[in-house]
């Protein structure tokens, strides 16, 4: 993660993206894994996306 800010700074967007690839989407990424979501997602100028605890909604009752 560290390595890719750097090529952020560096305005080294293509490379920090590929190297952020493999930690957003591995099966067992834990919280590095919305981090890196969210850093693919400003360099590629989107809105990040909404992590689980965010999306999820409470009961409606009926």
């Amino acid at each position: 993660m560290a390595f890719a800010q750097h090529l952020m700074m560096e305005k080294k967007f293509k490379n920090a993206r590929n190297v952020l690839l493999p930690i957003a989407y591995a099966p067992h990424a834990g919280g590095g894994r919305d981090a890196a979501r969210e850093m693919i997602a400003t360099i590629d100028g989107k809105p990040a996306p909404a992590s689980k605890a965010e999306t999820t909604e409470a009961p409606s009752g009926e």
